[in-house]
């Protein structure tokens, strides 16, 4: 079991924040940390991240993966050789997270 080495890009942080802050304002912040909770479990294990991620590109040394979840999609960089990886984006699921209104 091999332990991975997850980092957050500022975007990645940045839409995070918001998809936390749409889960707070339609009360679904217990399901939607739950949900990344989950996520972050995933992220602990190298074969565990591949096992529960989609396939999407190859570069010369890492690849590109997708994780679903109830919540959210994530799209992430692995660099297989040295066991880290990078969160690039989080996409909302917009029938679960609906957008913020504007104040």
């Amino acid at each position: 079991m091999p332990t991975l080495k997850m980092n957050w890009t500022d975007l990645a942080n940045k839409q995070f924040e918001e998809m936390r802050k749409r889960a707070v304002t339609t009360n679904q912040l217990a399901e939607f940390s739950a949900d990344h909770d989950e996520l972050v479990a995933i992220f602990r294990d190298l074969d565990r991240t591949i096992e529960k991620s989609e396939h999407w590109t190859d570069g010369p040394d890492d690849v590109v993966r997708y994780v679903f979840q109830k919540f959210f999609t994530v799209k992430f960089r692995l660099c297989l050789g040295d066991q880290v990886g990078w969160v690039l984006k989080y996409d909302p699921d917009a029938a679960r997270l609906p957008p913020l209104k504007n104040n």
